[in-house]
């Protein structure tokens, strides 16, 4: 099962609520109902069953997270350990610790359309949006958010900062967990995993740089936790045959 974020639409209005997975109490009680209804693996023991390839336990349910959200230390791993439930964290490794690059792009266009004076419209490469009401400029957000995924990164991201700044651009907000943190969460148990550097498309780059994605993340773990699994989470799911 995957997750993004853990908390309540009010905690952080100032993140695009369509990563938020559930709520704390309603959490709870999935981990309640995996922790007595099913066989909570750990990543280390999925790769052993591989590796030895035998079979699962009945009922396997492997945990991940992906962003790296601070919820997932402030909510979802206190639930985790009462029931002693394993998890793996996906990490877009350039975002811990680092201000310049601290915050998704995704997360900065809905704060931008939420907050934005504008009443008009605005005009881009996509398309025009009414943003004459709440609705409507969070109908636009989704709407851009979604087709820029589809776009060439670097085509994607100039958009992205021509939308910030015909809307007025946010100030910036932390919202990854720091390597302090993600080092704390990995002695306490929690799988530190490679989720690329920057969270692109890795479909829409050049090979180059999909290899400094992934490549790279990997060795940002290496380097800040003292070790790596074997594995990879694709930002967004989204893969080719060169990736």
């Amino acid at each position: 099962m995957t997750y993004h974020r853990v908390d309540r639409s009010q905690s952080r209005s100032d993140l695009d609520p369509i990563l938020l997975s559930a709520t704390p109490e309603v959490f709870a009680e999935h981990v309640r109902l995996i922790a007595t209804e099913y066989h909570p693996l750990g990543l280390d023991e999925l790769l052993h069953v591989r590796a030895a390839q035998s079979a699962l336990p009945k009922r396997p349910v492997l945990l991940t997270f992906d962003d790296a959200y601070q919820d997932f230390a402030m909510y979802a791993w206190p639930i985790l350990q009462r029931h002693g439930v394993p998890a793996t964290l996906f990490v877009p490794t350039a975002y811990a610790d680092n201000t310049s690059a601290g915050e998704f792009w995704w997360d900065r266009l809905y704060r931008a359309f939420d907050r934005t004076a504008r009443t008009d419209q605005i005009n881009t490469q996509l398309g025009e949006f009414p943003l004459n009401s709440a609705a409507l400029r969070y109908a636009a957000c989704r709407n851009l958010a979604e087709r820029l995924k589809g776009l060439d990164h670097d085509v994607a991201m100039r958009i992205v900062e021509h939308l910030l700044q015909a809307l007025g651009p946010p100030q910036p907000v932390r919202s990854v967990l720091s390597w302090n943190d993600l080092r704390r969460l990995a002695d306490e148990g929690v799988t530190v995993a490679p989720h690329s550097r920057t969270h692109p498309m890795l479909d829409r780059l050049p090979r180059a740089r999909v290899e400094e994605e992934v490549n790279g993340s990997r060795s940002d773990i290496q380097a800040a936790i003292g070790g790596c699994p074997p594995v990879f989470c694709y930002p967004a799911g989204q893969r080719s045959i060169l990736v």
